[in-house]
């Protein structure tokens, strides 16, 4: 009796139930939040919309729950949202490294053994092209054994060929490449790779403002406390001043402050519009290889050869676009952001860079940059 008194109830809650997942409208910011969705994918992919939704934020396309089940089954859609799931894990991969690090990092504890080092410092600090990292290779170069650590592999790898130029036995050691050099007691390596047991004479600690990034400035943070050297030359931008010192002094390290003058002068010569506007000596900067090589073609079409910089570039290839524009042998060099941080490439004379990362990496077209003429520039100097 019981049973067909609440038969009838269940199959009106079902039918309801389903009437209404039926009758579900998904606009683009459902399907982005849901499956991770792209515009793009979701207006390549999808059929028309069934309808429109209006709200504050104005009208929206949406589709029914069919219309979604079916473009969901589209081998592109699939592909598109095994990439956003994969995305996903590795964000909260990348979350647990940081929480797992932050539980188990004693400051307290690094303090007191950098406490015991018999170490001073020499604060470089400075703009860009202020000679601070120049000065600071100086005592590197005249020191028995030392290290430099900086954020690049391109800075790395300046600072390798300079020391061995200079007849200063160097190795280099980077994630991607390591190449030791018989006899040498000087290392120029990522920061990454510090190694915190071994002692040194001297060593430099490149770019250390971005001690303030939130996912390398631990990095930066662990050298000064436990990097084990006579001397260690510390090159910073002016911004940073005030919390290097503090944690210098939270730890009891005495330290010299230098101050550096840019040797260049910087000004804002007006918008760049045209690729047509290229002068010899010039470096456009995107945000993508793709970019990169499609400007860089774009310029060879004019006649105009390019070198090109980018991070994924295998390193004996970026040696040689290096060198390649350094000599002269190309007119400009088109590069990502990774030669932002002060690499010295002789023959620049003008930087056109993007405001901010462009929504499209395809469009190469550099509408609204700005150009920042350097005149002239200082070959051995940053």
């Amino acid at each position: 009796m019981s049973n067909k008194s609440t038969a009838g109830p269940r199959r009106r809650v079902a039918k309801q139930k389903n009437k209404k997942s039926a009758s579900r409208l998904y606009t683009p910011e459902d399907l982005r939040s849901l499956y991770g969705l792209a515009p793009s994918v979701i207006q390549r992919y999808f059929p028309e919309p069934f309808t429109r939704r209006y709200g504050k934020g104005g009208d929206s396309p949406a589709w029914t729950s069919s219309q979604v089940t079916r473009a969901l089954e589209h081998p592109k859609v699939r592909l598109a949202m095994d990439r956003a799931r994969q995305k996903q894990l590795r964000a909260a991969e990348e979350e647990e490294k940081i929480r797992d690090f932050l539980l188990g990092f004693d400051v307290e504890k690094l303090r007191r053994e950098a406490e015991t080092l018999s170490r001073r410092f020499v604060l470089h600090i400075g703009p860009t092209n202020s000679g601070k990292t120049y000065q600071a290779m100086q005592a590197l170069k005249q020191a028995r054994a030392g290290v430099y650590l900086g954020p690049l592999r391109l800075l790395a790898l300046e600072m390798y060929e300079t020391m061995n130029r200079d007849g200063v036995p160097c190795s280099l050691l980077t994630g991607e490449e390591s190449v030791l050099c018989p006899g040498a007691l000087h290392t120029a390596s990522t920061i990454e790779l510090a190694d915190f047991g071994a002692r040194y004479d001297v060593a430099v600690i490149d770019e250390a403002q971005m001690i303030a990034d939130p996912f390398r400035g631990d990095k930066w943070f662990r050298a000064l406390y436990c990097l084990r050297a006579d001397e260690i030359h510390v090159c910073l931008a002016p911004e940073a001043q005030e919390l290097i010192i503090r944690m210098l002094e939270s730890f009891g390290a005495p330290y010299t402050v230098m101050k550096h003058k840019r040797l260049a002068p910087l000004s804002y010569t007006g918008v760049f519009e045209d690729l047509k506007n290229v002068q010899p000596g010039d470096a456009l900067i995107v945000f993508s290889r793709k970019a990169v090589l499609a400007v860089s073609a774009e310029l060879e079409r004019a006649g105009k050869h390019a070198s090109v910089i980018y991070g994924a570039l295998p390193p004996v290839s970026r040696r040689e676009e290096v060198r390649r524009f350094s000599e002269h042998e190309t007119d400009v060099v088109v590069a990502t952001d990774a030669i932002g941080m002060g690499i010295a490439l002789r023959g620049l004379h003008r930087r056109h860079r993007h405001g901010s990362e462009p929504a499209d990496p395809a469009d190469h077209l550099l509408r609204d940059k700005q150009i920042r003429r350097q005149e002239p520039p200082a070959p051995p100097h940053r």
